[in-house]
């Protein structure tokens, strides 16, 4: 598995913020957002933790039973979607 620099993650973490921006207020599954970025679930999990610890993200739920059960949900958080509105308009 090739290395992605600090410059490749960052884009990469800003793609996944957009995917989430445009789906709003509908949450998405870190699968939907992977399919989203074109990268694979594991790594997209990865960004999207990362966002959540800087609070652009936010984790909504996760499946409790049944094929669902590993199913993550996220949306973009409140802050980071008021910051983006006062940017584009």
């Amino acid at each position: 598995m090739s290395r992605i620099s600090k410059e490749g993650f960052k884009r990469i973490a800003e793609q996944a913020v957009g995917v989430l921006y445009d789906s709003f207020p509908v949450p998405l599954s870190t699968r939907r957002v992977a399919e989203q970025i074109v990268r694979d679930d594991e790594f997209t999990l990865k960004v999207l933790e990362f966002l959540e610890g800087s609070g652009v993200v936010t984790r909504m739920k996760e499946g409790k039973t049944g094929p669902l059960e590993k199913t993550v949900l996220w949306k973009i958080s409140k802050g980071a979607r008021e910051k983006m509105e006062k940017s584009f308009g």
